[in-house]
């Protein structure tokens, strides 16, 4: 999520972002505390194709690709989906729409419809080369806290042997499974990192013209995620930098004009009301110092980008306890 929520347009211009290799093609680096690596890249036909993908990411390639997978981890279809098993599904456009409570119709329908039949065709595109990091052995049925290595992983697999279905299957449906990565953190024979995700977050408005729902989407999704992983902790601490980092929002000095900072920090209060609102997450930022400076005309930005973010344990991970399934 971090690399789709990284690209775009400004792509280039993200702090720890996406970066050019020897050859010139795109690829984006996640380090775990361990040492790990996950480097993701695009199997395109040129460098020049693969930068168009990652230059088209959006809020809404987000929501196809966090939708696609909850589909296919959900609880009605996990038992065939998740490794060892790992079964498609017919998967499409509907699943989307639905999931976003798309009710306009007509042109503005088909054009949203082909809008996520191009964002799921860009995510099928997506390689992950994982380089010794921490993951559970389905060989050895242990957890490898030195790491795994594994190269050329997909997010998502395209089910080619699968046999065409009846003509009820929805326009633009895919038969779609789990990629690879499902055989070391969705085995069901090991640990399974899964967390609830309220719906309210794909709801919110993904368009770019709509600031502040958008940054409160990816924050609450990358938050949603964090929990999975950690879903004993009462409490939650993040670096105002780390997160909008993580988020994709934090551009290098250089790409910064003159406004950006206070266009930052609006932008950043509005989407935390926004998920405050919606009783998703409740953060409490601790920037006093910064907001003062900020008020009396004197250099506060640093000073807010490293402020302290504290986010309590949201209400919809308390209906479910989760574990070993």
């Amino acid at each position: 999520m971090q690399a789709i929520y990284a690209g775009g347009p400004n792509a280039q211009a993200c702090e720890s972002g996406w970066r050019k290799d020897k050859s010139g093609a795109p690829y984006y680096d996640f380090w775990s505390g361990s040492g790990g690596r996950i480097r993701v890249w695009i199997e395109e036909s040129s460098n020049a194709a693969a930068w168009q993908d990652v230059a088209s990411y959006s809020a809404l390639t987000g929501d196809v690709a966090i939708t696609l997978l909850a589909s296919l981890a959900s609880d009605s279809l996990r038992a065939s989906t998740c490794s060892p098993r790992r079964e498609s599904v017919w998967l499409g456009g509907s699943a989307i729409l639905y999931a976003k409570n798309y009710r306009r119709f007509g042109a503005e329908r088909l054009e949203f419809a082909q809008a996520v039949e191009t964002a799921t065709h860009r995510l099928l595109n997506l390689r992950f080369d994982i380089l010794n990091y921490p993951g559970f052995d389905p060989v050895s049925r242990t957890w490898k806290r030195d790491g795994i290595t594994r190269l050329g992983v997909a997010l998502l697999d395209l089910d080619e042997e699968q046999p065409p279905v009846a003509n009820d299957t929805c326009a633009g449906a895919a038969p779609l499974r789990l990629g690879a990565w499902a055989d070391h953190w969705l085995n069901a024979a090991g640990p399974m990192w899964v967390s609830s995700l309220p719906d309210a977050l794909i709801k919110l408005d993904h368009r770019a013209s709509r600031g502040a729902d958008v940054l409160a989407k990816k924050l609450g999704i990358l938050m949603t995620l964090t929990w999975g992983a950690a879903r004993d902790q009462k409490h939650q601490a993040h670096e105002m930098r780390a997160l909008l980092r993580r988020a994709g929002e934090l551009r290098r000095p250089g790409a910064q004009d003159a406004h950006y900072g206070g266009r930052l920090a609006d932008r950043f209060e509005e989407a935390r009301l926004r998920l405050d609102e919606a009783g998703i997450f409740r953060m409490q930022v601790q920037s006093a110092d910064a907001d003062l400076a900020r008020s009396d005309g004197r250099r506060w930005f640093e000073d807010w980008l490293g402020a302290k973010i504290k986010v309590a344990r949201p209400n919809f991970l308390m209906a479910r306890a989760y574990g070993q399934d």
